[in-house]
């Protein structure tokens, strides 16, 4: 069987479309990147932990608390089993979003249309309601910020 690689590029850029620069993803270090996205001013990102069996058992939380250094702090975890009380959760979860102003994650489980938050200061997962009938995958918030740090220039 071939090996794969994919290879993660995270790129701030402007309202014009011009690259700015690129801010590199420790995939060695932290995982598959799942989902980024924006709180409290700062890039954060999902990222899956993965067993000797490839099974995606824990979702980390990264923040890029210095543009400077472009160095990933790993903010918290949370285990599948923890969030959806199943122990391999590659294929059924979604980042949904970060709360722009306080320290939580919301994931939407596929299987059993759950959405979820994850509060990284208590470590508390609560359910949030259960969508019923026909339902797809919720897609995910990307707020469009048109002054972000992650743009300034390093000197």
């Amino acid at each position: 069987m071939a090996a794969s690689h994919l290879l993660v590029v995270i790129a701030a850029v402007d309202g014009e479309g011009e690259k700015r620069r690129v801010i590199p993803w420790p995939e060695e270090e932290r995982g598959s990147l799942v989902f980024i996205g924006q709180s409290k001013g700062l890039l954060h990102c999902t990222s899956g932990k993965k067993d000797d069996l490839g099974n995606m058992t824990e979702l980390l939380i990264s923040v890029l608390e210095n543009y400077d250094t472009d160095r990933w702090i790993l903010k918290g975890s949370v285990s599948c089993l923890q969030l959806f009380g199943e122990v391999d959760c590659s294929l059924a979860d979604s980042t949904v979003a970060f709360h722009p102003d306080h320290n939580m994650v919301f994931f939407f489980h596929i299987w059993n249309r759950k959405l979820v938050s994850y509060d990284m200061d208590s470590k508390e997962v609560s359910t949030l309601c259960t969508l019923d009938g026909w339902w797809l995958p919720i897609p995910p918030y990307c707020p469009y910020f048109v002054k972000s740090s992650a743009l300034a220039k390093k000197e």
